[in-house]
């Protein structure tokens, strides 16, 4: 899939900002080319129901909402395609039980080249939530040679009863709209997909066969799991569309690609797309815990930490890069107290974050822990273990900071920003927050309050968490959807701060 500006997947923009009044939106998309030989565009919205405002409808009890939309697409200050719709939500009974995110798609032929993409988006029921949006893409040509369309994974599939704008190849494709990386938690066990293939037969002859492979690989070190994976025969033709699946209900906690190969008879690779995407699952063993009794550790860095208390702060030190199953299995080695099982676990660990060196993996992340223990040790916990000191040595450290230690009825409270998540122990992800603050003044004991990261602690009223806590429990008492919540009650720099005012002033 393509995106525009962001760092993975095909996703253009994610307006789920921090206030919980503002607009939630993905708008992602996606590229094909028609039977005509003519490129399309399709675009995706995703809105997240319950930030929008619901007003009556004109006649019964129920209710709805929705975003007011505009699209143009310009080239050179001509308008090239534009359109203006409304995506109205579904209507409903009672607002207080919203949590349903609804899907919108719109296609627009696009001759191949360069344009501006400028979107307007506005809650058709509250005038002061509108954004503007400008996006520079590329619309390839896709016809004068042996290509794809991009990569489409799917929220779900079926066989058409009706054509739709959802329709394509007799098939109903419900697109999963991505927020920067494509998130499989433990609930999703199927990961479904649509590609089309364009042109084989100017490569090959027309009716030529050929191998379609389609596999999962770690991402990590690029190794096929042979457990997903899958070959047909297909014969060389000018659109060949593919629809598959996997169930991934074993598929353990890591960062993948989703790989799509065309291969001739001679194993050459005539066409290779693949997509990113991250899976949490803590009920799966973890690829990298697997059996590692009979690792030998013999000539390996590994060797020279022999001291028991050194192997065992180093198996600590990999809990903020863990997932939740790699943690219990690292406390039960813990508890074991086996140095022999803790240092071949402790290689096994690094040698699959970086086969091809496995020591200087350790070495770079081990200057870090260094870093995370002075900066946000505290007198009873050390900084790797602090929420802190966890962010910092999984996501890296933040593009911005604000540290507001003097508010007005608040409590000593730091901001982090990434523009870009790329560490390799954390979901690649676009402009995500976390917030912070210490409750036990002068401890150097910040609390992680509030985050906007995949599978991070998310509280929509935090600023109503952290004013409560902040005094006692004796904070104003107000509704965590209250206007006021907007507003600089709370302090003079709460909302006004630099990270929160470029934010919503940037113009993407």
């Amino acid at each position: 899939m393509k995106k525009a500006g962001f760092l993975l997947g095909l996703t253009l923009l994610s307006l789920n900002f921090l206030f919980s009044k503002e607009l939630g939106i993905d708008i992602s998309y996606a590229q094909y080319l028609s039977h005509e030989d003519q490129p399309y565009l399709e675009l995706y919205f995703a809105v997240n129901g319950n930030t929008l405002t619901f007003k009556p409808e004109k006649e019964g009890k129920a209710f709805n909402g929705g975003v007011d939309v505009t699209v143009v697409f310009r080239q050179e200050g001509q308008i090239k395609a534009a359109d203006r719709f409304r995506i109205l939500s579904p209507s409903i009974q009672d607002t207080s039980a919203i949590n349903n995110v609804f899907i919108h798609q719109e296609r627009f032929s696009l001759a191949a080249g360069t344009y501006d993409l400028e979107l307007e988006l506005g809650d058709m029921n509250d005038t002061a939530e509108h954004y503007s949006i400008k996006q520079q893409i590329e619309v390839e040509s896709l016809s004068d040679q042996t290509n794809s369309s991009d990569l489409l994974i799917l929220d779900s599939y079926k066989q058409a009863d009706e054509q739709s704008k959802f329709t394509k190849s007799g098939y109903e494709l419900i697109p999963m709209v991505s927020s920067g990386t494509y998130y499989f938690p433990q609930a999703l066990n199927k990961l479904s997909f649509y590609l089309e293939l364009y042109n084989l037969s100017q490569q090959l002859a027309e009716g030529e066969p050929y191998l379609l492979k389609y596999y999962i690989e770690n991402s990590d070190n690029g190794e096929p799991l042979n457990e997903y994976a899958s070959v047909s025969k297909k014969n060389a033709s000018k659109i060949q569309p593919v629809l598959a699946a996997f169930n991934i209900k074993d598929l353990p906690t890591g960062n993948y690609n989703l790989v799509i190969e065309a291969v001739d008879r001679n194993n050459e690779i005539l066409l290779r797309k693949k997509e990113f995407f991250f899976r949490r699952n803590n009920e799966a063993q973890p690829l990298a815990m697997g059996n590692t009794e009979d690792l030998n550790v013999s000539g390996t860095f590994v060797e020279r930490i022999d001291n028991f208390d050194s192997i065992y702060t180093y198996v600590q030190y990999l809990f903020p890069i863990s997932s939740e199953a790699e943690q219990n299995y690292q406390k039960s080695l813990l508890d074991s107290r086996d140095k022999g099982l803790m240092q071949k676990y402790f290689y096994a660990f690094w040698q699959r974050i970086n086969p091809a060196n496995p020591a200087e993996e350790w070495k770079k992340y081990h200057h870090e822990v260094k870093i995370a223990n002075k900066l946000y040790g505290t007198r009873i916990q050390k900084g790797f273990m602090t929420a802190r000191g966890l962010v910092y040595l999984k996501y890296g450290p933040p593009d911005m900071l604000e540290d507001r230690k003097f508010e007005p009825t608040m409590p000593p409270y730091q901001i982090w920003q990434y523009n870009q998540v790329t560490s390799k122990f954390a979901i690649q992800q676009t402009n995500r927050f976390f917030v912070f603050a210490e409750y036990e003044v002068s401890t150097n004991d910040y609390e992680l309050v509030h985050s906007t990261a995949f599978g991070e602690l998310f509280d929509s009223r935090w600023k109503y968490t952290m004013a409560r806590r902040g005094n006692g429990g004796t904070g104003p008492d107000i509704d965590a959807n209250s206007d006021q919540l907007s507003q600089d009650s709370y302090g003079s720099r709460l909302n006004n701060n630099m990270i929160f005012k470029s934010r919503s002033n940037s113009n993407w």
